[in-house]
């Protein structure tokens, strides 16, 4: 407050103890920078729809997982689109389509195709949506996680047991004729 000349007379001031929600803010950052190593190691990343804030959200390993830049903003629909390989573009669709009025998780795995052409073995699930009292999609979250040096590696054991087979028919007719 000032006097009639302009000089103050009192001074208020406020102070407030921000400790705690600095500690907090600290934590939340200690806690994201764990979740996205975490994510990058295990190659896995997620997603969320929000139609109540009409909003979409997803990780940035998602994003390398189509073999997109992190910083590239961009709709989430059309890259996943883009991205999966076209022989196994009806098994996601039906999947989407079921997603609609799914009560429970569900699961499938696909070939997607990054921008440069490598082909990539997908693992993902999505939540069954919240809904509002009406049935109406509220939210729906879901992961995607890259499986391809586990897929190579099934891929290269059936071979391998195929061939295995194959040689012990042989083996056995060679036997039988002896």
């Amino acid at each position: 407050y000032c006097d009639t000349a302009g000089k103050p007379v009192h001074i208020l001031g406020v102070h407030i103890d921000i400790t705690a929600r600095k500690e907090a803010e600290e934590a939340l950052r200690e806690s994201e920078a764990v979740l996205k190593r975490s994510q990058a190691v295990a190659h896995i990343g997620y997603w969320s729809v929000d139609r109540r804030r009409n909003t979409v959200t997803w990780s940035d390993e998602l994003k390398r997982i189509l073999g997109l830049d992190p910083a590239l903003h961009c709709n989430l629909d059309e890259a996943l689109r883009r991205a999966i390989h076209p022989q196994d573009m009806r098994s996601v669709r039906d999947l989407r389509t079921h997603l609609r009025t799914a009560q429970e998780p569900e699961e499938i795995e696909y070939r997607i195709l990054r921008p440069d052409g490598t082909v990539r073995y997908i693992w993902a699930m999505a939540d069954a949506p919240e809904r509002d009292g009406e049935g109406n999609v509220l939210r729906q979250t879901g992961v995607m996680q890259d499986i391809t040096e586990r897929k190579l590696r099934e891929l290269e054991n059936e071979q391998l047991l195929r061939r295995l087979q194959s040689t012990a028919e042989q083996l056995a007719h060679v036997v039988d004729s002896a």
